[in-house]
């Protein structure tokens, strides 16, 4: 015989699957700022671990930015935590990250981090923790700006400019090129005068 479930049980895993991924957003919360920690500590030791590093904090803000969710409680925490630990890898270890510029610029330059106008939604916009994360991410654009060189960057804010403006008219990609340029242009901007 089949067991039929309660009324009211879907609420109850609603509510349980709500507070396993807040959970698990502070796990990976700290996860991150763990290894902040051991960057800010250890320096240049850390360099063979760039190529694991860089790629998982950008494709974490990435993953931030493209999770048009607002019950994902937990992702401000996470995308708060990945934008600082990359500002302090950039601040410690900023002469390495050229083979991994493009995916940086394409995760700091999301409309999400640029503009309090495309938070999920109007509380998000004038939350300070999403003032507070707008403020790391221009930090970082600024730190990857000071890091790399013109002869590097250029390349790779032109590609994420194709890549925007390659986009259909009326997609997401197209309505938010206006949002994803004047922050690659304001790290170039930031490179030509260091």
């Amino acid at each position: 015989a089949r067991v039929q479930p309660r009324a009211g049980s879907s609420k109850a895993c609603a509510a349980a699957d709500a507070r396993a991924d807040v959970c698990r957003a502070a796990v990976a919360s700290s996860a991150m700022l763990t290894l902040t920690t051991l960057v800010a500590s250890l320096g240049e030791r850390l360099v063979p671990f760039v190529p694991q590093l860089l790629p998982a904090l950008a494709t974490e803000l990435e993953a931030c930015a493209t999770d048009a969710s607002a019950e994902q409680a937990g992702r401000e925490l996470v995308a708060l935590s990945a934008a600082s630990s990359l500002e302090v890898v950039l601040a410690r270890l900023g002469r390495f990250v050229t083979p991994y510029l493009q995916q940086l610029l394409r995760a700091l330059a999301r409309p999400r981090f640029c503009d309090p106008d495309c938070s999920p939604t109007a509380a998000d916009a004038s939350n300070a923790g999403s003032a507070e994360l707008r403020a790391k991410c221009a930090s970082a654009r600024r730190l990857l700006a000071g890091a790399a060189e013109l002869r590097l960057l250029l390349p790779a804010a032109a590609a994420l400019y194709d890549e925007a403006t390659e986009a259909k008219d009326g997609s997401a990609a197209a309505s938010s090129l206006a949002i994803c340029i004047p922050p690659l242009l304001e790290a170039v901007a930031h490179s030509v005068a260091a």
